[in-house]
């Protein structure tokens, strides 16, 4: 996860950098779910925008989420407990 710092003026410098990252990020979202097929959900989340968090998604149709869906509790967890430090992805949840 990439430090964001919401009242300083370089945020948007950050930002820019972050937004550019993620792109890189979504042409594995399909490449991922035909290697795992259509029963594994596969996204890319952008954590500056809680509100419309999913920037890349396939196999949306188990959660019902789109690109522009908000964050889920189990991600906002995650962020608060700082689980990413610890591990870089969350699989087989429920």
């Amino acid at each position: 996860m990439i430090n964001f710092y919401h009242n300083n003026k370089k945020s948007r410098r950050y930002l820019m950098q972050d937004r550019e990252l993620l792109k890189l990020y979504e042409p594995l979202v399909p490449f991922i779910a035909a290697l795992c097929g259509e029963s594994c959900e596969v996204l890319v989340h952008d954590v500056t925008n809680p509100e419309k968090s999913v920037v890349a998604i396939a196999n949306g149709f188990h959660s019902n989420r789109k690109i522009g869906s908000p964050l889920t509790d189990l991600a906002k967890q995650i962020i608060s407990d700082e689980t990413y430090k610890a591990c870089d992805y969350v699989a087989r949840y429920k």
